[in-house]
C-alpha cells in the first residue's frame, strides 16, 4: 500500500525550488536541538533503521525524543523496500509537488557558519509529479495552511487526505467515488464552516464570525429574531457556535452557557448541545441553496451506495 505524507523544507518551504518532473532533490530534516556531530550513518545497518537505538542515545545526549519525532518515520522512508510505496506531497504556490525516495538517508551539510557542525538528515528524491494548485480540489490545496500540517516537517496523510492523494496520482475513475457518508470529509476546515454559515443564513438566522481571537473558542454567531425552525435551536436569541471538522477530542460546551453549541462530525447530543454529522446532513439536505453550494464545492467526487 502507497504512504503519502506532507513535507515542507525550510519554514514556509523557503529552502524549497522549483523542479520539473524528473528532476533531483534533496530533502532535509532539521531540528533545533540536534547536537553537532550526530550523525544518522551509525544507525542504519544492512538496509535497516535501529530506531530503538536511535531514541536511547538521543536520550544520552539529553536530547529531548519530542524535538527528535518526526527524524524515524523520514528515515524509515528512505529505506530501499519503502521507495516504491512512499511520496512526499510538497505545497508551494501556484504549484503542488510530489517527490519519490531514491537513496537512503545520510547526514547532510549546513553552510551557515552558524551552525556549522549540524548535519541535517537528508533524503535524495526525484520529482514524481507537478501540479497546478488549481487543479487540485480546495480541501487538499489547503492543507498548507492547516496548523496539523504546517506545523510539522512530515506527517503522514490519512483518510479523505490518503484518498486524495492516490486519486491524483493514480486515478481509477474521472472522479474519486466515496460513501455519501463520508462527504463532509472532503472540506477543507474554512469550507466546512462557510456550510455551517449557509446552514444558519437559509434558516433565516443574522451569521456572523468571531476571526482574529475575538472570542476564544467561538466560530460563528448566529442570530435569530424568530423562533429558530431548525432542531436543536428553541427560542429567537444568540447563539454562539464552535465549528471543528473533527469527531474527536472537542470538548463539549460547559453546561452553564445554554446558548453555545458545538457542531463537529461526531455524534448529535442535543442534551449537552453538540450537533453532529447527521444534524449537517439533515440540514443539508432540506435546503436546496445549501445542497447545491455543497455538491457544487465536491464536484471532483462520485458517490457510490
Amino acid at each position: 500500500m502507497n504512504s503519502h505524507y506532507f513535507f515542507k523544507l525550510g519554514m514556509g518551504n523557503n529552502l524549497f525550488e522549483h523542479r520539473n518532473e524528473g528532476e533531483s532533490l534533496a530533502l532535509s530534516i532539521y531540528f533545533n536541538n540536534e547536537k553537532p556531530g550526530w550523525k544518522i550513518e551509525p544507525y542504519l545497518k544492512n538496509g535497516r533503521f535501529e530506531e530503538e537505538r536511535f531514541k536511547d542515545e538521543a536520550n544520552t545526549l539529553n536530547i529531548s525524543f519530542t524535538g527528535i519525532s518526526q527524524v524515524p518515520l523520514f528515515v524509515k522512508t528512505s529505506l530501499q523496500e519503502n521507495w516504491t510505496y512512499s511520496f512526499f506531497w510538497i505545497f508551494k504556490h501556484p504549484k503542488v509537488y510530489v517527490f519519490q525516495p531514491i537513496g537512503l538517508v545520510f547526514d547532510g551539510e549546513i553552510k551557515d557558519s552558524e551552525f556549522q557542525g549540524h548535519q541535517p538528515k537528508t533524503m535524495p528524491t526525484i520529482c514524481k509529479r507537478v501540479l497546478n494548485v488549481e487543479a487540485v480540489p480546495e480541501f487538499f490545496a489547503a492543507l498548507n495552511a492547516n496548523q496539523g500540517y504546517n506545523r510539522r516537517t512530515i506527517r503522514k496523510f490519512e483518510n479523505s487526505i490518503h484518498l486524495m492523494a492516490e486519486h491524483l496520482l493514480f486515478p481509477k475513475t474521472e472522479k474519486l467515488e466515496i460513501k455519501p457518508s463520508k462527504k463532509f470529509d472532503f472540506l477543507s476546515p474554512v469550507q466546512f464552516e462557510t456550510l455551517v454559515f449557509l446552514i444558519f443564513h437559509h434558516a433565516g438566522a443574522f451569521c456572523s464570525t468571531f476571526r482574529g481571537g475575538t472570542r476564544p473558542g467561538i466560530d460563528l454567531l448566529a442570530e435569530f429574531s424568530a423562533p429558530p425552525v431548525i432542531p436543536g435551536f428553541l427560542a429567537p436569541g444568540k447563539y454562539f457556535l464552535q465549528v471543528k471538522l473533527k469527531n474527536t477530542d472537542v470538548p463539549k460546551p460547559a453546561s452553564g452557557h445554554r446558548n453555545e453549541f458545538l457542531i463537529w462530525l461526531g455524534e448529535t447530543d442535543y442534551e449537552h448541545r453538540v450537533l453532529g454529522r447527521d444534524w449537517i446532513d439533515s440540514q443539508v439536505s432540506s435546503n436546496p441553496k445549501v445542497k447545491k453550494w455543497l455538491n457544487r464545492s465536491l464536484d471532483f467526487l462520485q458517490f457510490k451506495q
